[in-house]
């Protein structure tokens, strides 16, 4: 499902290749209030209305590029739909969302693992920004919440070093 979505906004893959999981992850048994889940990197991607439509209704979705983000409001008025540098959300209160959707935009900080060739400066810049984002990641997340990270790259040493002194869990 996966490799159909190359050439779309959907690079990484489209929702119905993750609805599972995510139903696994943020639907508790037995049902409570819904999750409020915070999506960054929302791109130009069918995701944020396949979210919708399977349910996810408490959410906001966001980049860090206007453009993109009026194209989607044109598309989906009815969603929720921000601005926001995933590397600083200082608009989003501490403790606020109980899970944050990351599809691709960590690997977006890591283009070393694309074979972009990069110096050793540019490789810990990209590291820096990448642990940047992910402390404002958990620094927004309550407690007990989750980071659903959906990457290309979530088996790279270099994304795990980036999360160095986090708790996680990768499945």
């Amino acid at each position: 499902e996966c490799a159909s979505c190359f050439g779309s906004g959907d690079w990484v893959c489209s929702f119905g290749a993750v609805a599972e999981a995510f139903a696994a992850e943020l639907r508790p048994s037995p049902p409570a209030e819904p999750a409020k889940i915070l999506h960054i990197g929302c791109g130009d991607s069918e995701f944020a209305r396949e979210m919708h439509t399977a349910g996810f209704k408490d959410t906001l979705h966001t980049d860090f590029h206007e453009g993109v983000i009026e194209q989607q409001r044109r598309r989906s008025a009815s969603l929720r739909w921000a601005v926001l540098n995933a590397c600083d959300m200082r608009s989003c209160d501490t403790a606020s969302y109980d899970a944050v959707v990351d599809k691709g935009c960590l690997d977006i900080f890591l283009p070393i693992l694309l074979g972009a060739a990069t110096t050793t400066a540019e490789e810990e810049r990209m590291l820096a920004d990448a642990g940047r984002m992910l402390r404002e990641v958990f620094r927004v997340l309550r407690p007990g919440g989750k980071y659903i990270c959906i990457s290309l790259h979530v088996h790279s040493a270099l994304v795990l070093r980036a999360c160095s002194g986090m708790e996680l869990s990768v499945r």
